[in-house]
């Protein structure tokens, strides 16, 4: 919305200059003026016949009428009410009558001190006694050139054209044989027997009225496109926009402005703002530049979301612009923008029902996850590889108030730092080589009201540590390249197979940032310490691969599920998901999953189970087994063999063997014996498969 509100005030700095008549300092195409935008209406004929000449001598042409007073005014309106006419051209009372009457430019002819010279001397040429009559306008050069005239002259200022024939017969019985004056002064005088000379206009006066005439009508014409460029820019816009002046009155507004108050534009142009919308003006006038204040008003049944933005000039608040939006609209969208956002993939799957396992540590563990959920508290998660760290993640954020809002997930250890950054962060355009032209929303922005999961937090660089702590202290973030920072409403779920206060005294990771995110810490306990937890989890990883082929589910037998409980799992949970799936590519469809079908590392803990619990039946057909296998049967006699055959007799003319020798092959031979087992061998030798490793490997067998 930032954007959008410095586009509208940018619009209404425009306005606020047009309408103050400021030339802009901007590029417009050349604007037509056509010949009926300048109307000239002159009460004499000499006047017209001059003003012709100069149109045949410039080579342009503008209408051109012979009228005067009412008659003028009820032509130029006339023209007016027809699009045409911007600028209005007459002289005398003619034209003072029009600038009254017209709601338009009107220009008026002035006669200059050289004219009435002139007309004086000739006025002269046919009686003794003169006098000039006009309106103010008019008199004015007179009154100043009285003291030049080489005779006395009366000067009659006029104030209403009724009385002109009356004032005249006053001036006649005082002697005066001939007046100087426009047409109706001219007209008046000869009806009443004197004498009438017509002032002579000098052509640059109305040459320069016509240059005068053109600008205006360009500035106008500039002016109505901008204001109407404004007003389309303005009602494309799917919010209400208000302007009001520097008093607090609406200055302006646009069609949705009008449908979401239900008001007419007379209704509301001109009107106080507290008035229309209830909500004191001084505060959207007052707030600081590049600022903008917001708040919830009730108008006319309607939930209306109003922000206001001041227009500032030359550092002077002269009002400010204000924006309506619909809440309900408001919220429509928001829920649309959660859609997008669930459907780009950043959205948690897992609750606390997807975890597996009825061990105590495992209860207490979801127990305590879901005391998290509540909260807005920032969670530390630990746990070994594949204990589940983001299935908590997930299934603490579906369970807490965010869960409607989007799950964002990055492994921190996973990407460069960076890609990291401008990934977490996002950038605007051109911060690198290769950025997109459009930028990049981070994925912060991305998480706005809902959760962002930190995987492997412990591997973000120091750098990236010292950004991340702001992010937590400022609740905002700033793009690579930008200088604007952006509110985010963030929860942050973090999550490490590494002790943290030991990366802190290490000096791997911020000590101001490790209080900051260890607010409330889980830890998640591995397999091997929650055995009775195997068999659920293991007909739970069968059926979701049977779901997956679209096949029954495979059965697991006994020794196998004794197999997989006795093995330690150092990969944990996502290790048994792994097993079982190769399991399940060995087996026969509708077939069961036996010792043979797993891998040798965990069908060999059968073993260790059978010397640890020699009461079990597994156990008992684990040994029968071995002791087929290490026992051969002589075929001359019922009896077994000896499974290791016996030393000789000791001789002194015997050489001893190094004893190192015999242990290598009596290794040897238990291994012969076992079948190449080496868990079992060990077992019959009496040692660990540790122990037996390295005794090979030194052996170099």
């Amino acid at each position: 919305m930032m954007m959008l509100h410095l586009s509208v005030s940018f619009m209404f700095h425009l306005i606020y200059h047009v309408s103050k008549g400021n030339n802009l300092q901007m590029e417009t195409s050349m604007v037509h003026i056509r010949r009926e935008d300048i109307l000239f209406i002159t009460p004499s004929e000499p006047i017209t016949n001059t003003i012709s000449n100069i149109f045949s001598r410039i080579g342009e042409s503008f209408l051109v009428y012979e009228a005067a007073l009412e008659d003028a005014v009820r032509l130029a309106q006339s023209h007016i009410d027809q699009g045409q006419a911007m600028v209005v051209v007459s002289n005398g009372g003619t034209a003072a009558l029009l600038k009254a009457a017209l709601k338009t430019h009107v220009l008026e002819l002035r006669y200059t001190s050289v004219d009435m010279l002139r007309a004086v001397n000739r006025a002269f040429g046919l009686a003794d006694k003169i006098a000039v009559v006009g309106f103010e306008s008019f008199t004015y050069n007179a009154l100043a050139l009285k003291d030049f005239f080489e005779k006395p002259v009366i000067v009659e200022t006029l104030t209403d054209l009724a009385d002109i024939s009356e004032r005249l017969r006053q001036l006649i019985a005082r002697g005066v044989k001939a007046f100087v004056g426009g047409s109706p002064v001219v007209n008046a005088a000869r009806a009443l027997g004197a004498q009438g000379v017509h002032i002579d206009m000098d052509p640059r006066v109305i040459q320069d009225a016509i240059e005068e005439g053109k600008r205006i009508v360009s500035l106008q014409k500039e002016k109505d496109l901008r204001l109407g460029t404004i007003n389309a820019l303005l009602n494309s816009i799917n919010d209400g926009i208000i302007g009001i002046d520097a008093s607090g009155h609406i200055s302006e507004i646009n069609r949705i402005g009008l449908e979401l108050l239900g008001l007419r534009r007379q209704d509301v142009v001109g009107r106080d703002v507290r008035e229309v919308l209830g909500m004191p003006w001084e505060s959207c006038i007052q707030t600081p530049e590049n600022e903008q204040a917001s708040e919830v008003c009730l108008i006319g049944g309607n939930s209306l979301a109003v922000t206001s933005v001041p227009i500032h000039v030359n550092g002077h608040s002269r009002g400010a612009v204000l924006t309506l939006q619909e809440v309900r609209r408001i919220q429509s969208l928001e829920q649309r923008v959660r859609k997008r956002v669930r459907d780009s993939g950043h959205v948690a799957k897992s609750t606390f029902a997807d975890v597996v396992g009825k061990s105590e540590s495992l209860e207490k563990a979801k127990k305590r996850a879901f005391t998290y959920a509540q909260s807005e508290s920032t969670v530390l998660i630990y746990g070994k590889t594949g204990t589940g760290k983001e299935l908590f993640a997930q299934s603490i954020h579906n369970a807490s108030a965010r869960a409607d809002s989007p799950f964002v997930a990055v492994n921190c250890a996973a990407l460069p730092e960076n890609l990291l950054e401008s990934e977490l962060f996002g950038y605007v355009r051109g911060a690198f080589t290769g950025a997109s032209e459009s930028g990049k929303m981070g994925l912060f922005e991305m998480a706005h009201c809902g959760t962002i999961f930190l995987d492997e937090i412990s591997e973000m660089p120091l750098p990236l540590q010292c950004r991340l702590l702001r992010v937590l202290q400022e609740k905002e973030v700033s793009r690579v390249g930008d200088n604007k920072v952006t509110p985010v409403d963030v929860r942050i779920i973090a999550a490490t197979n590494r002790n943290l206060k030991e990366e802190v005294e290490a000096g791997r990771f911020r000590r101001d940032l490790y209080y900051r995110v260890a607010v409330v810490t889980q830890e998640l306990p591995p397999l091997r310490s929650r055995a009775e937890d195997i068999p659920l989890l293991a007909r739970y990883f069968l059926a979701r691969l049977a779901e997956q082929g679209g096949a029954v589910p495979l059965d697991i037998e006994d020794d196998a599920l004794d197999a997989l409980r006795q093995y330690p799992f150092p990969g944990n949970v996502r290790e048994l998901a792994n097993i079982l799936e190769r399991a399940a590519v060995f087996c026969p469809p509708g077939g069961s999953i036996g010792l043979a079908h797993l891998p040798p590392e965990v069908s060999e803990s059968a073993v260790h189970l059978s010397v640890s619990d020699p009461g079990s039946s597994s156990a008992v057909a684990a040994r029968q087994e071995a002791a087929a296998a290490a026992t051969p049967v002589c075929p001359q006699a019922a009896a077994p063999c000896a499974s290791v055959p016996a030393a000789p007799a000791p001789d002194a003319s015997t050489p001893l063997v190094p004893l190192a020798e015999m242990e290598k092959q009596h290794i040897l031979h238990a291994l012969e014996l076992a079948g190449d087992n080496r868990t079992l061998a060990a077992d019959m030798l009496g040692i660990s498969r540790s122990s037996l490793w390295r005794k090979l490997r030194e052996y170099g067998v």
